[in-house]
């Protein structure tokens, strides 16, 4: 029973981390800079397009990420746990563990920019309205960055606990 568990929680691992990380990778340095270059004209109906899926199926990919490595974690060192850090591929997973939950942290500004556009249907921004969402459009668009690559990193820490 150990091992089927085991197995579904590294599919669901894997599988959603390797989602979550090439979403990312490519949303911050393939999609954004694309769609900034079209103008406002584009990029504002397609990000509105886009957000309301983007924003639950990447905390989704990430709360499933980050759940089933600790439930890993737990089921393939539990009786060991208590020499966890005493060895390299106990810092690894833990470096990796901590580099998503920093990566996944990227939520709240992109539902901050959702309500304040759903707040504005129809009607152009009022001058404050359109500082906010350059505000937050700079925000998102930084952090999306550095967190694309903070879960590069939390990858290959992942990937290289077990030689190290």
């Amino acid at each position: 029973m150990e091992d089927i568990a085991i197995l579904v929680l590294r599919i669901i691992h894997i599988g959603f981390g390797a989602f979550w990380v090439g979403a990312a990778l490519f949303l911050a340095f393939v999609l954004e800079p694309r769609l900034r270059a079209l103008g406002p004209a584009t990029q504002g109906p397609v990000m509105q397009a886009l957000m309301p899926v983007m924003n639950p199926v990447f905390s989704i990919s990430a709360l499933l990420t980050i759940l089933a490595g600790l439930g890993l974690a737990l089921v393939m060192r539990w009786s060991t746990l208590d020499t966890f850090l005493a060895s390299a591929w106990g810092w690894s997973i833990l470096i990796g563990a901590v580099l998503s939950v920093i990566g996944g942290m990227n939520g709240r500004t992109g539902q901050k920019m959702k309500e304040l556009t759903e707040s504005m249907q129809g009607r152009p921004p009022t001058p404050d309205e359109g500082q906010q969402l350059g505000e937050l459009s700079t925000r998102l668009r930084t952090f999306g960055r550095v967190a694309s690559v903070v879960v590069l990193l939390a990858l290959v820490a992942m990937a290289t606990a077990r030689f190290a």
